[in-house]
């Protein structure tokens, strides 16, 4: 639970796409830990190999010898790091309350996999709601929400055929936001048409 609380909340701190991967591969191993034990082994094998390609595709499009950029100014760096901590500590007391309640457990799912449910889905939709427009990492916030569900979806349905649907949502993101990262790129280095350029700059928010 430890492991995958505090990726999501590193991922809604950390404002480089390189940690966010990184991140986000810590995240998959706990999602695959917690839910293991409420899953058969060919739904748990489906949702492992689903994460480990996300990672994959997000980690192969990246150069991970850049220097990152710095995203704030040096003076609102600490304020927007402590209100960010300060909003993930929230979201962590509510998803602790709410799972506490047993209306909301689930007979094959430890409680500390509820809390961790719960915090996936609160921390990934703040990321959500802190990325600027067309902020690439809105998409790292999505992933986390869905890893929030699928942990839930576990403890009460585990359909072969809908698991395997929610990985290749998850792959489908992750292509997108590739696709949309290296657009941006090709944009700040003139390598694509004018009349694509304006849509491409929107994306080089990311490219930290």
């Amino acid at each position: 639970m430890a492991l995958a609380v505090v990726s999501a909340g590193g991922l809604v701190i950390l404002r480089d796409w390189r940690a966010g991967v990184i991140l986000l591969a810590g995240q998959y191993v706990a999602v695959a830990l917690l839910s293991a034990p409420a899953l058969p082994f060919p739904a748990w094998l489906v949702k492992a190999v689903g994460g480990a390609a996300v990672c994959a595709v997000l980690g192969l499009g990246l150069d991970w010898r850049a220097r990152p950029a710095r995203l704030w100014p040096r003076r609102a760096a600490a304020a927007r790091i402590l209100f960010r901590a300060l909003a993930c500590l929230t979201v962590l007391v509510v998803a602790l309350a709410v799972s506490a309640n047993p209306a909301w457990g689930g007979p094959h799912l430890h409680p500390s996999a509820h809390v961790a449910a719960f915090a996936l889905l609160g921390l990934g939709l703040l990321n959500i709601g802190l990325s600027r427009e067309a902020d690439l990492h809105a998409v790292l916030g999505l992933l986390v929400t869905l890893n929030g569900f699928e942990i839930m979806y576990a403890a009460m349905e585990p359909a072969l055929a809908v698991l395997g649907l929610l990985a290749g949502t998850q792959i489908a993101l992750a292509l997108s936001a590739n696709y949309l990262r290296q657009q941006g790129e090709a944009a700040a280095t003139h390598d694509i048409p004018p009349e694509r350029a304006a849509f491409a700059l929107r994306f080089r928010t990311a490219l930290s």
